[in-house]
């Protein structure tokens, strides 16, 4: 054995000693889970957390009580649900899907009690505390605001721009929305926007007090941004390492969180834009959830769901899935938490104690041998994953930037990344620096594959267009994906090896994914044979 990793062994000894000898393991009690067979989109509670209702990628919407895991109803719509809400008392919920619906429902009945068709994907919903009025988002830039009575809009607006995180006012008086351009505040009297803000990059969340004054969002251009309602000039903006993902905002508009893939959790007062504290995670941040007074904040990592105080930086707990995305909801009075993680639900009592695991000696010493064998198996596999990681193969993500979320770019590259025999998959969200021009023609060389998502945005796209002709100048290996709503015949012109292609079906994403996994591994065996052959023939390989 090397020293170095000798010297990696034995400090994991000590570690793995201190933690067994003092530190009990802090797990919150989950109330109940429930497990579906294919991954949640979106969850939203009750402000008292009676009711949660849950979107998922099956197109179905399902409500639940705190009382028990299973659902008091579901309803299945036409296509995978985006995005949930629910009145304060969870009386109404609202759901918004990509079969171009919205869908409202009382409480009591999965029926809805009225159905709108928009003329696009509905990608973000919300709804006033009482439930007298609903907002919804739409991929084509427009902006649909409901009273409850009537499945006829009072009105609409159109940003120009899909429209992905939108949010209400408790009074539902004020509306306010978050694009690829930018950020809109509506008064619910007029579809003309009271005032807007340009971002250079997509809002990705927007939140809004209760009573509409404070406005937050975050956004792609790695900023925080906090606004009074009467102007459109930020308050503060606060700089992150890298895109913010998700944002809230106490009831009274005191406090405010953010989250986002440099991995850090940011909590605010609205009076600075300094933080009061920041967490660093080591896991991306999806979501992130306040209670009404900001004493406590639920976020959701990609693997892993944390609970927060106000008043400490430290985690009060956390739960943990492996390979999972988290989306979180925390009742308005902070007593319940909902988080799903992949196909799981859990309810979480916050107010039950966590549970200590103590250990008595002879547990003690099992989980020490334990702990000591992992951490040798451990470095071991460090080391050949960085070995494999050297030589692995390089992947190329061609895909219209609308797409992005509604085909779970994001999610597919850190899975694929998670296996050694991939080295790096690139995609223009992540990776992205200066002119698009300059990096397509630098990144797709470096790569060995390029998989293109065909939809009907990417074959109108004149970016994606440039990266195909790239591979194809440089002999790159192309697999396409059939996305939504298309034919393997509407990609007849582009001369693509229908053989090789997957077909994008979002009820079984984890199956999708393990499908372009598989392949991708069978091309790098090929490929290596071929070059194994190559150099045979050369004479530099002796049979």
């Amino acid at each position: 054995m090397k020293k170095r990793t000798k010297i990696i062994v034995v400090s994991l000894y000590v570690i793995a000693l201190f933690i067994i000898q003092f530190i009990p393991l802090m797990l919150p009690l989950v109330s109940w889970v429930y497990h579906a067979e294919a991954s949640f989109t979106s969850i939203a509670i009750s402000s008292d957390g009676n009711y949660i209702v849950a979107g998922h990628s099956n197109h179905n919407l399902y409500l639940f009580e705190k009382s028990e895991s299973e659902p008091v109803w579901s309803y299945e719509t036409n296509h995978m649900v985006m995005s949930v809400a629910i009145s304060s008392e969870g009386n109404y919920i609202v759901a918004g899907s990509i079969d171009k619906r919205v869908y409202l429902f009382d409480r009591s009945t999965s029926t809805p009690m009225w159905i709108n068709i928009t003329e696009s994907d509905v990608l973000s919903v919300a709804i006033s505390s009482d439930g007298n009025y609903i907002v919804a988002g739409c991929e084509d830039g427009n902006i649909y605001f409901f009273d409850r009575s009537s499945s006829t809009p009072l009105w609409n607006s159109s940003t120009g721009e899909a429209v992905e995180t939108i949010a209400i006012s408790s009074n539902g008086n004020y509306i306010v929305a978050g694009t690829y351009n930018g950020i809109y505040w509506f008064n619910k009297t007029s579809s003309i926007p009271e005032k807007s803000y340009f971002l250079a990059q997509k809002a990705a969340s927007v939140a809004i007090s209760s009573n509409g004054n404070y406005i937050v969002a975050g956004s792609w251009d790695d900023k925080v941004y906090l606004f009074e309602r009467s102007s459109s000039t930020p308050i503060w903006f606060h700089s992150a390492y890298d895109q913010i993902v998700s944002v809230d905002i106490s009831s009274d508009g005191r406090y405010i969180a953010a989250g986002g893939k440099d991995e850090h959790v940011y909590f605010f007062q609205n009076s600075s834009s300094t933080p009061l504290w920041d967490y660093k995670t080591n896991n991306e941040i999806m979501s992130v959830s306040l209670c009404s007074n900001g004493d406590y904040l639920a976020v959701g990592g990609i693997e892993i769901t944390y609970c927060f105080h106000k008043s400490d930086q430290n985690p009060l707990w956390s739960q943990s899935e492996i390979n999972s995305g988290g989306y979180v909801a925390i009742s308005a009075d902070s007593n319940y938490i909902a988080t799903a993680l992949a196909n799981k639900l859990y309810l979480i009592d916050r107010n039950t104690p966590t549970q200590a695991i103590g250990l008595g000696d002879y547990t003690r010493l099992i989980g020490f041998i334990g702990l000591i064998i992992l951490a040798i198996v451990g470095v071991i596999y460090i080391v050949k994953r960085r070995k494999m990681k050297v030589r692995g193969i390089r992947v190329f993500i061609s895909h219209a930037v609308n797409d992005f979320n509604k085909y779970r770019i994001g999610e597919i590259a850190k899975y694929l990344e998670s296996h050694p025999e991939i080295n790096h998959v690139y995609f223009c969200e992540e990776d992205l620096t200066g002119n698009i021009d300059d990096w397509m023609k630098k990144t797709v060389p470096r790569c060995q594959l390029l998989i293109f998502f065909s939809t009907e945005n990417s074959l109108n796209s004149e970016d994606c267009m440039n990266e195909l002709k790239i591979a194809r100048k440089l002999n790159i290996e192309i697999t396409p994906v059939l996305g939504v709503n298309l034919r393997w015949e509407d990609l007849e012109n582009l001369n693509i090896n229908r053989e090789l292609g997957q077909e994008f079906d979002p009820m079984e994403f984890d199956k999708f994914k393990e499908n372009i996994y598989n392949y991708i591994i069978k091309f790098a065996h090929d490929l290596e044979k071929e070059i194994i052959e190559k150099k045979r023939s050369k004479g530099k390989i002796k049979k």
